[in-house]
């Protein structure tokens, strides 16, 4: 597994993290926080969740969490 954090254009914190196993059968629920816990927390912080599959036999499941315009 590897994780990967960037701040990128308008401070947003970009967060990918690796799996090694191509498959996601559950992806949607497993975003929407209905099969483990980890995505919904993420969900929780108002992050975009989403995955894709790159080049290598693995995927990429990727969070954008945009800044708190109140600070």
């Amino acid at each position: 597994m590897t994780v990967r954090l960037a701040v990128v254009e308008d401070k947003v914190l970009l967060v990918d993290v690796e799996d090694p196993r191509p498959e996601f059968p559950d992806s949607k629920a497993a975003i929407e926080g209905e099969k483990g816990r980890g995505l919904m927390y993420v969900r929780l912080l108002s992050a975009q969740v989403t995955w894709f599959l790159p080049r290598t036999p693995s995927k990429t499941v990727q969070a954008r969490l945009l800044p708190d315009a109140s600070m």
